[in-house]
């Protein structure tokens, strides 16, 4: 259930679980990629923009999405590299 205030008077707004199925967002992405990794220390930091807007056409604002990440090598901070030598 989700309650709004409007002037200082609580309404109580019912919304149906069936109506979270659908935002109206694209089924389908596509985008550029971009990532640089640190061999040695194993530390990486990767960017994406997604190229397709983000709701469908008509059913919300114009919004392209966009991710950054960092990524963490666990066998680099444990010392070992999975290779044999």
């Amino acid at each position: 259930m989700i309650s709004i205030f409007i002037e200082n008077i609580k309404e109580k707004v019912l919304i149906a679980p069936d109506q979270f199925k659908d935002f109206n967002l694209n089924k389908t992405k596509y985008g550029i990629n971009v990532s640089l990794n640190h061999k040695q220390s194993g530390i990486g930091i990767s960017g994406t923009y997604f190229l397709t807007p983000f709701f469908q056409d008509g059913m919300g604002p114009e919004l392209n999405e966009a991710r950054i990440s960092l990524s963490f090598n666990t066998n680099t901070f444990l010392g070992t590299t999975g290779h044999k030598k």
